[in-house]
Formats: structure tokens, C-alpha cells, sequence
């Protein structure tokens, strides 16, 4: 029996278990369904197994299939760090670190987490600003080497966490507008324009769950990716949000916001991760112990 195997053919493994669905892993592989249906047989017949079971809709994995993707989880990062190892250390190749940036983080969060460059330790950074659907996919393809992002529980299957800081979040105004009483906050809230972060974001979930404690229903009158532009609007008085307490220490506009204290208090977790099971080059540990993240 032929059991030889192609990385490629691991990673759309991988892929089919992470979507669930040919047609999504075709995409994302530039390859036609027929082919990515056919690539994934061929394996099953070189491997005498079934791996996943098919409808017409999507695919489910196997016992078997679970596994196989357990002990082959990390091949991939093995020969993508085998590779950039080859190209810095022998090739000559400039030193990077690609980094995937949660488009719900502050400017305020920024500092602590990207290290400048020094003659002693010369190091290209790539930053990536992506939704949280893109860094998960990021992470799973290995296309990136750390992700900052909200914690999750999905996210733990496709990374492993280094560190955890605790986002604590306030209610914010125009400085001129009345503040509302907690007496009576639902009446108020009600009669507001609510800015919210995106609808596939969790932490508008994590917002609207806060809001929902206190009986408050509210249809957002904008969402928007990036909470720095949100504390801009709410200056201006184009309505009132719930946001980073972060984010307003480097809001120009900020004299012209009221912040309140959230009570009970909300907070999110953010993390540093990178992919699951993927060596760490000394150049990534060594980034990873100088962020400043607490």
C-alpha cells in the first residue's frame, strides 16, 4: 500500500477539519471542490481509513480521522520552521516576525506589545490588523508566528497562550451630556445612539451580554472595527459606547469625553498566542519575553 503523504495534503487535513466544508477549504487553497474532494479520497485510499464522512453540506471527522490530525499536528510547523530557520541563519535572510493584531485593540495597547528594533537585536516586524475569523485561520495555516487577540474558548484547539491581560472597559459620553444614574440607566440607555464594535467581533457579544444584565436591548445605531474611531465619534456627539478604558489615554479628543465607571465591572482577556504545536525559534521566545503585557 502507497502511504506516502504530502505536507500539502496534512494541511487540507487540517483545513477540512478547522471549516468543515470542502467548498471553504477549496477557497482557501485555490483549488476547484472536485479537486479538494478527490485530493481528500486519494488520501483516504493511501491510508486504507476514512477520515471524515461526507453530506451534501459538509464534512465531519472520524475517529480515525481525529487521530491522524492529532499525531501529524505538527509537521506543518516543523517544515515552515525548518524553512525560515534555513533562510535567516544560512541564506542570510533578514530576521522577521509576523504578527496578527486583533482589529479590536487599542493604539493604547500597541506599546507594550511591539518592540522596537535595535542594533543588537535587528528584527523586521509585519503587522497584520485582522478580524478575528482571518487570525484564527492565520494561526491554523500557520501564516503568521503570534497573534494579540480576545481569549476564547475557540481559540485554545489552534494555539497556545503565553500571556493574558485583563481589558477593563467604561462607559463612555460627550462631556457635555448629562450622567446617567444607575437608578435609572435603562430608561436612559434606551433614549442613546449606541456605537458597538462589530457584530462578528465577541467582544460585542461580551457588550451586549453586560447590557442585557441590566435589562437593556438596544439596537446600535453604528458598528464600527476599531475602537479608537469610536471614542473619535462619541466626542463629537454622535453618541455614547462602552469601550477599552485603554483606548481613551491616547484619544486626542478625549477633554470632550465622560467616562463612567461600569458597575458591575466588565472586562474581556486578552492574550499574546501563537500557532499550536509550532516550535519556537529563539527569535520568537526571546520577542515573546520582552512584551510588556499585564
Amino acid at each position: 500500500m502507497n502511504t506516502q503523504i504530502e505536507i500539502s495534503d496534512i494541511q487540507l487535513l487540517h483545513l477540512l477539519h478547522h471549516h468543515g466544508s470542502i467548498s471553504k477549504v477549496a477557497e482557501t487553497m485555490h483549488l476547484s471542490q472536485s479537486a479538494c474532494s478527490r485530493r481528500l479520497q486519494v488520501v483516504e485510499e493511501k491510508l486504507g481509513a476514512s477520515l471524515f464522512t461526507r453530506t451534501t453540506r459538509s464534512v465531519k471527522i472520524t475517529p480515525t480521522g481525529q487521530t491522524f490530525l492529532k499525531e501529524t499536528a505538527s509537521v506543518p510547523n516543523l517544515i515552515n520552521s525548518a524553512v525560515q530557520n534555513l533562510q535567516e541563519e544560512i541564506l542570510g535572510v533578514s530576521k522577521k516576525i509576523t504578527i496578527a493584531l486583533s482589529s479590536s485593540l487599542c493604539a493604547a495597547h500597541i506599546p507594550g506589545l511591539i518592540r522596537p528594533p535595535s542594533e543588537q537585536h535587528p528584527l523586521k516586524i509585519v503587522l497584520l490588523q485582522q478580524s478575528r475569523k482571518h487570525i484564527l485561520h492565520s494561526l491554523l495555516t500557520h501564516r503568521v508566528d503570534l497573534a494579540i487577540l480576545p481569549n476564547s474558548h475557540d481559540l485554545s484547539p489552534h494555539a497556545t497562550i503565553h500571556h493574558h491581560m485583563q481589558d477593563a472597559f467604561s462607559l463612555i459620553l460627550p462631556a457635555t451630556s448629562p450622567s446617567p444614574s444607575m437608578k435609572h440607566f435603562a430608561k436612559w440607555a434606551a433614549k442613546q445612539s449606541w456605537i458597538l464594535p462589530e457584530a462578528n467581533d465577541i467582544t460585542h457579544h461580551q457588550i451586549l451580554g453586560w447590557l442585557r444584565s441590566h435589562k437593556i436591548d438596544i439596537n446600535p445605531s453604528m458598528e464600527l472595527p476599531q475602537f479608537d474611531l469610536i471614542c473619535q465619534l462619541v466626542a463629537i456627539g454622535h453618541g455614547v459606547a462602552i469601550v477599552p478604558q485603554r483606548a481613551l489615554k491616547m484619544c486626542h479628543q478625549r477633554k470632550k469625553i465622560k467616562s463612567i465607571n461600569l458597575t458591575p465591572s466588565l472586562t474581556r482577556e486578552l492574550v499574546v498566542a501563537s500557532p499550536k504545536n509550532a516550535p519556537l525559534s529563539p527569535k520568537i521566545q526571546s520577542y515573546i519575553d520582552s512584551i510588556l503585557f499585564s
